[in-house]
């Protein structure tokens, strides 16, 4: 390494980049998909789902948890809980968190533990247990805090504990309080309303399949005891694991590969660095060998020499890691589980040292067999100089090739995804995105009755419509793209009445009247809402999207009536008076579902989402909002304060983090590849300064060996990349969930990848074949 620095400074940055990529991506992968859950025996927990045709995965009706609690012989506890959210009010601002309302079990089910004060016992219900990231942003990180009442929702709750370090619940879940009162009784004893999640924890020895067949036979017996709500109703047990990790397995998996074929591109490059350096030791090898060396002996000192500087390149690539992972755990918050968690602890370093090691081995294999190859007299004759010899230039030129299939595999899969997203940012969600202010108002317990609550949201808009800059605000249950969306099970009036359980399911969404217009949503046929049609009776007028009307009513809605409350003694009959446009209320990549709009502003729910349509940057308009609501009333909270713009970003972040990362592999890919093709015909170059002489001796011109030379260059390039494509093809099928809107053998993609592919290793080879078009004839034929 001293003799040869350069050689030894080139050798360690290529494995280190290529190390350091996959540490790094190992790192998230091992958060997120390996590390277990720290919690006790955390393979025994499962998230236990019911499961409905139109819902693969559905929240449970309170009364067939407690069932399953009661009869399930396979677990040791079933713990439940759910959504709620909390006006916290007399200390500093008011406002709104998101909790969860849990089983008194629930900590002892999943092993959580406070840490400071104590769980909940048995009956308790006005007690509270705060996250840590609430306790320190709400109350000063204030250890006294543990035995004082605080205000919540209107009523009184005792501080019991504080839960720190790891959580099982969503990261939005700020506090825990008991069921206590509330749920509702109505939740409390319907099978209709599926309102809480279900975590159970299995017994040892018990697998998750005899746990699961144990569910859907009390299942079954449920369905055969209530098959008005239970009827093809079924269960779905997840480990826990799989559960949090959500949609993160697909992404991470695409990016360990291809920084895996990162790290094999860096290793052919280093493979061909050696057989370079071993053109000049030629001598040194035949002598080592005519003095008794062993074919054995010579391939392990130079796979000694190759695991040196594998190791060396690992140092670089575990502190290239190190400095990576802060970053790394910048862009994977809120899209992939874990991010937190990410860092380079032992495990990864384990990693980094095995594929370290292995990398040694594998680019030090191939030069070190081929030493011990070549014709050793012929070396001993020449003086270490003149050409490496056939066998060695073909391995060169099948390393390239190689190096080229591999970036050319990479650059693809970046192509794909790339065009991928940007089809998904170019779909029109069904409504205007721009100058939207979005912001959840919640009102205290004061407001009880219906008229209360709309009376202060009708006050509310007609105040912030009077604000200059403000050009419109409207109301809705849900904001599109948040994913708080409800629904219900409807049937069309006219049409016979479908068996128990199989009622078609639509998403249900409460607007003020003016929703469609302030969002820019089309009503294609019949009106919109009035304030008339703001009603709370059992025939209340209700409008529905296209893709409802088209399935359930061949596009012929309006004048037509929807019955509503199907399962429940007295179903309500409703006429449709208006079809609107579709929207993409749940994910940016999703077609849209059936959806019913009813006109409200807010009814019994004192929680809305406000939406404000201003003429300049909407967030500018957030101070004003908050005076206006103040003014209203102090004691009303405002959470979740964002641009429409912000929200439909954050949907589709997931997959902008996998592009960005894809993307900067597939970058490093190709400039390793384009050194490795610069160093081949470079070598190839010097190695023929002779022959160019000769050449150019007998005739030939600067221009006819430019040309051959880049021939040459762009045949071991056109060969890789047509290898890489075929390779490409078959592989894009692994990732076609992860597209949207173009097909894994995208012409487009694969022609851009070869385009770019062809265009670098042009300039990757031009250099050196300049330099061979200058060789002096006459210089050349005089050094031999």
């Amino acid at each position: 390494m001293l003799r040869s620095p350069g050689f030894a400074v080139a050798a360690i940055l290529t494995l280190g980049l290529g190390i350091g990529a996959n540490t790094a991506i190992f790192s998230a992968v091992d958060a997120a998909l390996l590390r277990p859950l720290p919690f006790s025996d955390a393979e025994r927990l499962v998230q236990i789902w019911e499961t409905h045709p139109s819902f693969p995965q559905l929240a449970v009706a309170f009364p067939d948890y407690l069932d399953w609690r009661t009869q399930a012989k396979s677990f040791e506890q079933v713990a439940a809980w759910g959504y709620q959210s909390f006006q916290i009010a007399g200390v500093g601002e008011p406002e709104q968190v998101d909790g969860s309302i849990v089983s008194d079990n629930f900590l002892s089910t999943v092993g959580l533990k406070p840490a400071l004060g104590r769980g909940f016992v048995d009956g308790e219900t006005q007690a509270v247990l705060l996250g840590d990231a609430l306790w320190r942003r709400k109350f000063n990180a204030d250890p006294a805090i543990v035995g004082r009442s605080i205000r919540m929702n209107g009523a009184s709750f005792v501080v019991v504990g504080v839960l720190a370090g790891p959580q099982i619940l969503p990261k939005d879940v700020e506090l825990l309080t008991p069921f206590g009162t509330m749920i509702a009784d109505s939740d409390r004893t319907s099978r209709l309303h599926h309102v809480v999640r279900v975590v159970g924890r299995l017994k040892p020895g018990v697998t998750i399949g005899q746990g699961a067949a144990e569910i859907r036979g009390i299942s079954a017996r449920l369905e055969r005891d209530y098959p008005a709500t239970n009827k093809i109703i079924g269960t779905a047990l997840v480990p826990m694991a799989r559960e949090i990790e959500g949609d993160s397995r697909t992404s991470l998996f695409v990016l360990l590969v291809v920084v895996g074929l990162v790290l094999l591109i860096a290793t052919a490059n280093v493979a061909n660095l050696l057989l370079a350096r071993a053109a000049g030791r030629r001598k040194e090898m035949a002598i080592r060998i005519a003095l008794g060396a062993g074919r054995g002996q010579i391939v392990r000192q130079l796979l000694t020499e190759s695991l040196v500087l594998a190791g060396a390149g690992g140092i670089v690539g575990v502190l290239l890691a190190i400095a990576a992972t802060p970053s790394l755990r910048v862009l994977a918050e809120g899209r992939i589980a874990r991010a937190a968690e990410i860092a380079v602890d032992g495990r990864v370093l384990l990693f980094a040292f095995l594929i370290a090691m292995a990398a040694g081995v594998l680019f030090g294999l191939v030069p070190a067999l081929a030493a011990t190859r070549a014709d050793q007299n012929a070396a001993l004759r020449s003086g270490g100089r003149g050409s490496a010899g056939n066998l060695h230039r073909s391995l060169r030129a099948g390393l390239v090739a190689a190096q080229v299939a591999l970036a050319m595999l990479v650059l693809v899969g970046a192509a794909l995804l790339t065009r991928s997203l940007m089809r998904l940012t170019g779909v029109d969600p069904g409504f205007r995105v721009d100058h939207l202010l979005t912001a959840r108002v919640a009102l205290p317990e004061d407001y009880k009755t219906p008229e209360q609550v709309a009376g202060f949201y009708r006050q509310f808009m007609a105040r912030m419509t009077a604000v200059p800059g403000v050009k419109g605000i409207a109301m809705t249950d849900a904001a599109p793209l948040s994913q708080r969306y409800g629904s219900t099970r409807f049937a069309v009036d006219g049409e016979p009445t479908p068996e128990a359980g199989r009622f078609p399911v639509g998403d249900a969404m409460g607007d003020s009247p003016n929703y469609f217009e302030l969002m820019g949503i089309p009503v294609l046929a019949g009106r919109g809402f009035t304030d008339r049609d703001v009603r709370t009776d059992d025939a209340e007028p209700v409008i529905v999207n296209e893709a409802l009307a088209r399935k359930f009513y061949q596009g012929n809605a309006v004048g037509q009536n929807m019955i509503l409350g199907v399962l429940t003694p007295k179903p309500s009959r409703h006429p449709i008076i208006g079809v609107v446009a579709d929207t993409r209320e749940q994910e940016m990549s999703k077609q849209a579902e059936p959806t019913i709009y009813f006109a409200s502003y807010g009814g019994f729910a004192r929680s809305e989402v406000v939406l404000i349509r201003t003429t300049g940057d909407p967030m500018a308009m957030a101070g004003t909002m908050r005076r206006e609501l103040a003014l209203l009333d102090a004691q009303a909270p405002v959470s979740e304060l964002r641009t429409m713009e912000e929200i439909v970003d954050k949907s589709l972040a997931g997959r902008k983090f996998s592009v960005l990362l894809i993307s900067l592999f597939g970058a490093l890919a190709l400039a390793l590849a384009a050194v490795g093709l610069y160093g081949v015909v470079s070598y190839s170059v010097t190695q023929r300064d002779r022959e160019m002489g000769l050449r150019m001796a007998l005739g030939a011109q600067q221009g006819q060996v430019l040309r051959m030379v880049l021939g040459e260059a762009m045949t071991l390039t056109i060969a890789g990349a047509a290898v890489g494509a075929v390779v490409a093809g078959f592989a894009g099928k692994a990732i076609e969930s992860e597209l949207y809107g173009v097909r894994a053998g995208d012409p487009e993609s694969f022609a851009g990848a070869a385009a770019m592919l062809l265009m670098v290793a042009l300039l990757g080879a031009w250099i050196p074949a300049r330099r061979a078009m200058r060789v002096d004839p006459v210089v050349a034929l005089r050094e031999e």
